[in-house]
């Protein structure tokens, strides 16, 4: 399995690259729908396709071998899913097309997630195998660290890491978090550089009990760097509670190194 950009997949194109099947979740405002339907046409057998994006949804419209749409709305693709339950360790659904419906747990949270299973459910749809078969299968798929990955902790809340972070991804973070557990949720945030930080601001203010905002380095000289505040919100955590890290940081260095109490808390 390969993720790749539009321009990876024009090189890869051109280099002679053969995917057996390739999916589509969505696509940027400066992609070139045309060029990148010559160039799926020229590499790949099967489309796998998310119409909740327009220019995706004529992209699938164009296609002329064998494709299959998924979405999360009953009756607007081929696959769709209905009951989305998300846990504090795993999130589960029911998979639906015109003639089955199959059960699926997943070992990982998060809304990212589910739409990369209902690919991969369609994925296997196309491969001719049964709904039940593929759900059977994406369910036994043991959890692996991702976009949004839930570590458990035995001596404090636990963490729910997300490694990047929109606007779109941070309000689904922190409901997979407000869903996961009775506690408070806690939020330590690394800022992007630039002009998203108000809309970003906000979203943590108001979904958020308790948030540490970290500016990207250089934006705000003496301001409270990432490693303090990891340790903030690991001391201000009771064992109830989850603690969210989101943004674009080293958070697996970050968490190791944060072991010590830290001296600040960053309470709103």
């Amino acid at each position: 399995m390969l993720a790749l950009a539009p321009s990876q997949i024009a090189a890869g194109w051109a280099k002679g690259l053969c995917c057996r099947a390739a999916v589509v979740g969505g696509l940027r405002e400066h992609d070139n729908t045309d060029a990148l339907k010559g160039y799926l046409t020229g590499c790949c057998r099967l489309l796998v396709a998310n119409p909740d994006d327009s220019r995706v949804r004529t992209l699938a419209a164009q296609w002329g071998g064998p494709k299959l749409t998924y979405a999360e709305k009953r009756g607007e693709a081929d696959l769709n899913a209905r009951y989305l339950c998300l846990r504090r360790e795993h999130l589960t659904f029911e998979a639906v097309t015109d003639s089955a419906i199959a059960r699926v747990s997943l070992a990982l949270p998060g809304s990212y997630d589910f739409y990369m299973a209902l690919a991969a459910l369609g994925c296997s749809l196309l491969e001719g195998y049964t709904l039940r078969a593929g759900a059977a299968a994406v369910s036994a798929a043991p959890g692996a660290p991702g976009v949004l990955e839930l570590r458990r902790r035995a001596d404090g809340p636990d963490e729910l890491i997300h490694y990047s972070c929109t606007v779109p991804q941070l309000e689904a973070a922190l409901l997979a978090a407000r869903r996961a557990g009775s506690g408070h949720v806690l939020l330590v945030l690394a800022l992007p550089p630039g002009g998203a930080n108000r809309r970003l601001r906000r979203i943590a203010l108001q979904g958020a009990d308790w948030c540490a905002l970290i500016h990207a380095a250089g934006e705000r000289p003496g301001g409270p760097d990432l490693p303090a505040a990891v340790r903030a919100a690991r001391c201000s955590g009771e064992p109830e509670d989850i603690i969210v890290f989101a943004g674009q940081a080293n958070w697996d260095a970050l968490l190791a190194e944060a072991q010590t109490p830290a001296a600040a808390a960053y309470r709103r």
